[in-house]
């Protein structure tokens, strides 16, 4: 696969489509902005520190760290670090109990973003994927997609592949799909295993392989993923008893897969 530039910006004529300009990264000014990072970092860990901080928030009013955190944060994201400019744009998304502002988040993806930062780049896709706080962009969606997976997010990967195989935001192009959805499906990402035992099985963008296929469901069902039962079936139906112990030795040969990271966002991850 071609790889991609990491900085694209968002889709043609949309007021962030131009590389956004970066304030001056001189010594003085980087150590500025390490500095409010560090603060701000420090302020979130004595808030998650806070006894309330774990149980019932609606109980006990919310610890004054969250703003001062957020403070820093913007100091440190103004002054160009872009790792407070997606720190800056995650708190902004999420809120302080829900409440967020995706717009203001967008703006502070895009600026990490086009920095090279993968993380805002993942969440920044997402937004435009859903229209939350920015215009529904497909193709721009797309882009970013691809840029975090090519600096090797599964998730990206996942939803990449996910745009290329329906067409959306671009060419359909399924052989791109299946590419990305191997990558993933390596890694351990469970729903990429099953996508990808489906175009197997289908001949998808891929050679028809459907004890390959099998080997990939049952790993996925090996380590955890749910509703396999009935594509597993139709599978094994169709298959001579040995090509089912071949899938079982594949399948017993493929990694299991770490437990997931709480990042994957169903509302704005594009659903199978």
């Amino acid at each position: 696969m071609t790889r991609r530039r990491r900085n694209e910006g968002y889709g043609t004529g949309d007021s962030m489509a131009k590389q956004p300009s970066m304030p001056g990264t001189g010594p003085t000014r980087a150590r500025g902005a390490a500095r409010a990072l560090l603060l701000a970092l420090a302020c979130m860990t004595a808030m998650s520190a806070w006894p309330g901080a774990a149980g019932a928030a609606d109980a006990v009013p919310a610890p004054e760290g969250y703003l001062e955190s957020l403070s820093w944060y913007r100091r440190a994201a103004e002054a160009g670090d872009p790792q407070a400019q997606y720190l800056l744009g995650l708190r902004l998304e999420t809120g302080q109990r829900g409440a967020g502002d995706p717009a203001a988040a967008a703006g502070w993806y895009a600026k990490a973003a086009a920095a090279g930062h993968a993380a805002a780049q993942l969440r920044l896709a997402r937004l435009l994927y859903a229209g939350r706080g920015v215009a529904r962009d497909l193709a721009a969606a797309r882009r970013w997609y691809a840029a975090a997976a090519d600096q090797g997010l599964d998730e990206a990967r996942f939803a990449h592949a996910l745009m290329l195989e329906r067409g959306q935001g671009g060419p359909r192009d399924a052989a791109a799909a299946a590419r990305e959805y191997a990558a993933a499906a390596s890694h351990g990402h469970l729903p990429s295993r099953v996508n990808l035992a489906v175009l197997l099985a289908r001949g998808d963008g891929v050679a028809a392989d459907p004890v390959q296929a099998l080997a990939w469901l049952l790993a996925a069902e090996r380590d955890g993923q749910p509703g396999t039962g009935p594509l597993r079936d139709l599978l094994s139906a169709g298959l001579a008893e040995d090509q089912r112990a071949a899938a079982r030795t594949r399948a017993a040969a493929i990694p299991h897969a770490a437990p997931a990271a709480p990042d994957r966002d169903p509302a704005t991850t594009p659903p199978r």
